[in-house]
Protein backbone atom coordinates (compact mmCIF):
# COMPACT_ATOMS: atom_id res chain seq x y z
CA UNK A 1 0.00 0.00 0.00
CA UNK A 2 1.49 3.64 -0.55
CA UNK A 3 2.21 5.40 2.33
CA UNK A 4 0.13 9.02 2.29
CA UNK A 5 2.42 10.17 5.08
CA UNK A 6 5.04 10.71 2.30
CA UNK A 7 2.30 13.17 0.30
CA UNK A 8 1.94 14.59 3.59
CA UNK A 9 5.07 15.22 4.93
CA UNK A 10 5.95 17.74 1.38
CA UNK A 11 3.03 19.34 2.07
CA UNK A 12 1.54 17.94 -0.99
CA UNK A 13 -1.85 16.13 0.23
CA UNK A 14 -4.77 17.76 -0.26
CA UNK A 15 -7.29 15.95 2.70
CA UNK A 16 -10.78 15.58 0.96
CA UNK A 17 -13.52 14.30 3.14
CA UNK A 18 -16.79 12.79 2.69
CA UNK A 19 -19.46 13.83 5.04
CA UNK A 20 -22.80 11.57 5.99
CA UNK A 21 -26.14 13.35 6.41
CA UNK A 22 -29.34 11.34 7.97
CA UNK A 23 -32.53 11.34 5.92
CA UNK A 24 -36.00 10.10 6.66
CA UNK A 25 -36.68 7.19 4.78
CA UNK A 26 -39.93 4.92 5.25
CA UNK A 27 -39.73 0.91 6.45
CA UNK A 28 -41.56 -2.33 5.26
CA UNK A 29 -44.71 -0.87 2.81
CA UNK A 30 -44.47 2.56 1.38
CA UNK A 31 -45.95 4.04 -1.52
CA UNK A 32 -43.97 6.16 -4.07
CA UNK A 33 -45.32 9.42 -5.35
CA UNK A 34 -43.85 11.50 -8.27
CA UNK A 35 -43.88 15.35 -7.26
CA UNK A 36 -44.19 16.42 -10.69
CA UNK A 37 -47.27 14.20 -11.92
CA UNK A 38 -48.96 12.94 -8.21
CA UNK A 39 -49.00 9.34 -9.62
CA UNK A 40 -47.84 6.12 -7.68
CA UNK A 41 -45.22 3.73 -9.34
CA UNK A 42 -46.66 0.10 -9.33
CA UNK A 43 -45.52 -2.84 -9.82
CA UNK A 44 -46.30 -4.72 -12.62
CA UNK A 45 -48.01 -1.57 -14.35
CA UNK A 46 -45.72 -1.38 -17.50
CA UNK A 47 -43.75 1.63 -15.60
CA UNK A 48 -46.79 3.92 -16.25
CA UNK A 49 -47.75 5.91 -13.14
CA UNK A 50 -51.29 5.68 -11.95
CA UNK A 51 -53.57 7.83 -9.48
CA UNK A 52 -54.46 4.68 -7.16
CA UNK A 53 -52.68 4.46 -4.53
CA UNK A 54 -55.16 1.88 -2.72
CA UNK A 55 -53.55 -0.45 -5.75
CA UNK A 56 -52.29 -3.63 -4.08
CA UNK A 57 -49.27 -2.75 -6.14
CA UNK A 58 -48.55 0.12 -4.77
CA UNK A 59 -46.61 -0.91 -1.96
CA UNK A 60 -42.79 -0.90 -2.20
CA UNK A 61 -40.19 -2.42 0.43
CA UNK A 62 -36.96 -0.22 1.20
CA UNK A 63 -34.57 -2.82 1.50
CA UNK A 64 -31.58 -1.03 3.91
CA UNK A 65 -28.05 -2.64 3.23
CA UNK A 66 -26.84 -3.20 6.21
CA UNK A 67 -23.78 -0.73 7.34
CA UNK A 68 -24.41 1.31 3.85
CA UNK A 69 -26.31 4.50 2.49
CA UNK A 70 -28.27 2.06 -0.47
CA UNK A 71 -31.53 0.51 -0.31
CA UNK A 72 -33.36 -2.22 -2.60
CA UNK A 73 -36.80 -1.23 -3.79
CA UNK A 74 -38.92 -4.67 -3.71
CA UNK A 75 -42.43 -4.77 -4.51
CA UNK A 76 -44.76 -5.64 -1.95
CA UNK A 77 -47.12 -7.24 -4.59
CA UNK A 78 -44.64 -9.39 -6.98
CA UNK A 79 -41.82 -9.56 -4.65
CA UNK A 80 -39.38 -8.02 -7.40
CA UNK A 81 -36.68 -5.92 -7.55
CA UNK A 82 -36.29 -2.44 -9.35
CA UNK A 83 -32.75 -2.83 -11.29
CA UNK A 84 -30.93 -1.49 -14.92
CA UNK A 85 -28.48 -4.42 -14.92
CA UNK A 86 -29.90 -4.83 -18.56
CA UNK A 87 -29.69 -1.03 -19.26
CA UNK A 88 -33.56 0.01 -19.32
CA UNK A 89 -35.33 0.29 -15.67
CA UNK A 90 -36.88 -3.46 -14.99
CA UNK A 91 -38.95 -5.25 -12.53
CA UNK A 92 -37.10 -8.67 -11.76
CA UNK A 93 -35.52 -11.37 -9.49
CA UNK A 94 -31.40 -10.04 -8.28
CA UNK A 95 -28.24 -11.18 -7.56
CA UNK A 96 -27.59 -10.22 -4.09
CA UNK A 97 -24.35 -8.14 -5.25
CA UNK A 98 -26.00 -6.58 -7.89
CA UNK A 99 -25.09 -2.55 -7.82
CA UNK A 100 -27.58 -1.91 -10.26
CA UNK A 101 -30.07 -3.29 -8.00
CA UNK A 102 -29.06 -0.87 -5.13
CA UNK A 103 -30.80 3.03 -5.05
CA UNK A 104 -29.59 5.82 -2.62
CA UNK A 105 -32.09 8.55 -1.41
CA UNK A 106 -30.72 11.90 -2.01
CA UNK A 107 -32.94 14.07 -0.30
CA UNK A 108 -34.16 17.30 -2.26
CA UNK A 109 -36.02 19.63 0.29
CA UNK A 110 -38.70 18.37 2.54
CA UNK A 111 -40.51 15.42 1.99
CA UNK A 112 -39.16 14.72 -1.58
CA UNK A 113 -36.14 12.78 -2.46
CA UNK A 114 -34.38 11.41 -6.09
CA UNK A 115 -33.69 8.05 -6.31
CA UNK A 116 -30.04 7.44 -7.56
CA UNK A 117 -28.51 4.41 -8.91
CA UNK A 118 -25.87 3.10 -7.64
CA UNK A 119 -23.92 0.96 -10.60
CA UNK A 120 -24.78 4.21 -12.70
CA UNK A 121 -24.48 6.88 -10.46
CA UNK A 122 -25.95 9.62 -13.22
CA UNK A 123 -29.02 7.59 -13.54
CA UNK A 124 -32.02 8.43 -11.76
CA UNK A 125 -35.32 7.03 -12.10
CA UNK A 126 -37.80 9.87 -13.43
CA UNK A 127 -41.08 10.20 -15.45
CA UNK A 128 -42.45 12.43 -18.73
CA UNK A 129 -45.41 14.20 -18.37
CA UNK A 130 -47.45 11.25 -19.85
CA UNK A 131 -46.21 9.08 -16.48
CA UNK A 132 -44.04 6.82 -17.86
CA UNK A 133 -40.91 5.99 -15.76
CA UNK A 134 -38.06 5.03 -16.84
CA UNK A 135 -33.81 6.20 -15.58
CA UNK A 136 -31.80 8.32 -17.25
CA UNK A 137 -29.76 11.97 -16.37
CA UNK A 138 -31.64 14.94 -15.27
CA UNK A 139 -31.83 18.70 -14.61
CA UNK A 140 -31.18 19.62 -10.50
CA UNK A 141 -34.42 20.99 -10.42
CA UNK A 142 -36.55 18.72 -11.87
CA UNK A 143 -39.26 17.53 -10.36
CA UNK A 144 -40.32 14.58 -12.22
CA UNK A 145 -36.83 12.91 -10.36
CA UNK A 146 -38.62 13.71 -7.26
CA UNK A 147 -40.33 11.26 -4.97
CA UNK A 148 -42.52 11.31 -1.85
CA UNK A 149 -42.88 8.26 0.15
CA UNK A 150 -46.07 7.36 2.67
CA UNK A 151 -46.01 4.56 5.27
CA UNK A 152 -48.14 2.14 4.51
CA UNK A 153 -48.02 -0.12 7.29
CA UNK A 154 -44.63 0.26 9.21
CA UNK A 155 -43.10 3.83 11.13
CA UNK A 156 -40.31 5.86 10.22
CA UNK A 157 -36.53 4.90 9.96
CA UNK A 158 -33.25 6.59 10.01
CA UNK A 159 -31.20 6.06 6.65
CA UNK A 160 -28.11 7.18 6.13
CA UNK A 161 -27.56 9.51 2.51
CA UNK A 162 -23.96 10.16 1.87
CA UNK A 163 -23.25 13.77 0.37
CA UNK A 164 -20.06 14.62 -0.40
CA UNK A 165 -18.60 18.28 0.63
CA UNK A 166 -18.14 21.49 -1.40
CA UNK A 167 -15.05 22.51 0.50
CA UNK A 168 -11.02 21.52 0.82
CA UNK A 169 -9.35 22.17 3.66
CA UNK A 170 -6.11 23.78 3.10
CA UNK A 171 -2.98 21.76 3.31
CA UNK A 172 -1.61 23.82 6.51
CA UNK A 173 -3.11 23.41 10.23
CA UNK A 174 -5.04 26.64 10.20
CA UNK A 175 -8.75 26.02 11.02
CA UNK A 176 -9.88 27.45 8.32
CA UNK A 177 -11.46 26.07 4.66
CA UNK A 178 -11.61 26.83 0.63
CA UNK A 179 -14.09 26.50 -1.87
CA UNK A 180 -12.53 24.28 -4.47
CA UNK A 181 -13.53 27.08 -7.35
CA UNK A 182 -11.83 28.90 -4.64
CA UNK A 183 -8.45 26.44 -4.41
CA UNK A 184 -8.24 25.53 -8.14
CA UNK A 185 -10.45 28.09 -10.26
CA UNK A 186 -12.22 25.08 -11.62
CA UNK A 187 -15.76 24.41 -10.98
CA UNK A 188 -16.41 21.25 -8.70
CA UNK A 189 -17.74 18.60 -10.24
CA UNK A 190 -19.23 15.07 -8.34
CA UNK A 191 -17.09 12.26 -9.29
CA UNK A 192 -17.79 8.41 -8.09
CA UNK A 193 -14.84 6.06 -8.12
CA UNK A 194 -15.73 2.48 -8.18
CA UNK A 195 -13.52 -0.47 -7.51
CA UNK A 196 -14.90 -3.71 -8.90
CA UNK A 197 -11.70 -5.93 -8.33
CA UNK A 198 -11.25 -7.77 -5.89
CA UNK A 199 -8.19 -5.98 -4.09
CA UNK A 200 -8.19 -2.52 -2.14
CA UNK A 201 -7.49 0.69 -4.75
CA UNK A 202 -5.59 3.68 -3.94
CA UNK A 203 -6.99 6.97 -4.80
CA UNK A 204 -5.08 9.97 -6.03
CA UNK A 205 -5.25 13.51 -7.20
CA UNK A 206 -2.52 15.04 -9.64
CA UNK A 207 -1.58 18.28 -8.22
CA UNK A 208 0.20 20.31 -11.44
CA UNK A 209 3.91 20.32 -11.51
CA UNK A 210 4.71 17.86 -8.10
CA UNK A 211 3.61 14.23 -7.48
CA UNK A 212 0.25 12.74 -7.08
CA UNK A 213 -1.43 13.56 -3.83
CA UNK A 214 -3.50 10.57 -2.04
CA UNK A 215 -6.87 10.78 -1.23
CA UNK A 216 -8.32 7.15 -0.08
CA UNK A 217 -8.43 3.37 -0.46
CA UNK A 218 -11.63 2.29 -1.54
CA UNK A 219 -12.21 -1.33 -0.53
CA UNK A 220 -13.29 -4.35 -2.97
CA UNK A 221 -16.66 -3.85 -4.02
CA UNK A 222 -16.95 0.10 -2.76
CA UNK A 223 -17.15 3.41 -4.02
CA UNK A 224 -15.53 6.44 -3.18
CA UNK A 225 -18.08 9.52 -3.88
CA UNK A 226 -16.11 12.73 -4.12
CA UNK A 227 -16.14 16.49 -5.39
CA UNK A 228 -13.40 17.29 -7.60
CA UNK A 229 -12.28 20.21 -9.78
CA UNK A 230 -13.58 19.68 -13.07
CA UNK A 231 -10.22 18.88 -15.61
CA UNK A 232 -8.53 17.34 -12.99
CA UNK A 233 -6.45 14.14 -13.26
CA UNK A 234 -7.24 10.97 -11.10
CA UNK A 235 -4.80 8.25 -10.66
CA UNK A 236 -5.17 4.94 -9.21
CA UNK A 237 -2.89 2.24 -7.81
CA UNK A 238 -3.17 -1.32 -6.99
CA UNK A 239 -0.53 -3.50 -5.18
CA UNK A 240 1.93 -0.65 -5.33
CA UNK A 241 1.64 -0.17 -9.17
CA UNK A 242 0.09 2.65 -11.10
CA UNK A 243 -3.14 0.92 -13.13
CA UNK A 244 -4.50 3.89 -14.65
CA UNK A 245 -5.08 7.71 -15.31
CA UNK A 246 -8.30 9.28 -15.81
CA UNK A 247 -9.19 13.12 -16.57
CA UNK A 248 -12.36 14.72 -15.83
CA UNK A 249 -13.91 16.75 -17.94
CA UNK A 250 -16.44 19.44 -16.64
CA UNK A 251 -19.68 17.12 -16.75
CA UNK A 252 -21.94 17.82 -13.25
CA UNK A 253 -21.55 13.99 -12.55
CA UNK A 254 -18.56 11.89 -13.48
CA UNK A 255 -17.89 7.73 -13.13
CA UNK A 256 -14.22 6.08 -12.80
CA UNK A 257 -14.97 2.31 -12.30
CA UNK A 258 -11.69 -0.22 -11.93
CA UNK A 259 -11.38 -2.28 -13.86
CA UNK A 260 -12.79 -0.46 -16.81
CA UNK A 261 -15.46 -2.42 -18.37
CA UNK A 262 -17.70 -3.02 -15.36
Amino acid sequence: MIDPLDWLKRGMAIALVLLATVAQAWSDAATIQNRWTSGYLLAGNGFQLSPDVASPNSGWDFEQLPGEPFVRLRSLATGQYLHVENGPLQEGQIEPGWWSAMWALENVEGQFYRLQNRWKPDQYIMTDEAGRVSVGSIEPGWWSAMWSFQATQAAQRSLPVVNAPTTLPPSNTQPASVTIEQATGQPAVELYVQNFSAAPLDVFIDIPGNDPAYVQTVGPGQQLRQKSPAGATWSLAQNDQWVGDYQLSGQNLQVIRYPDGR
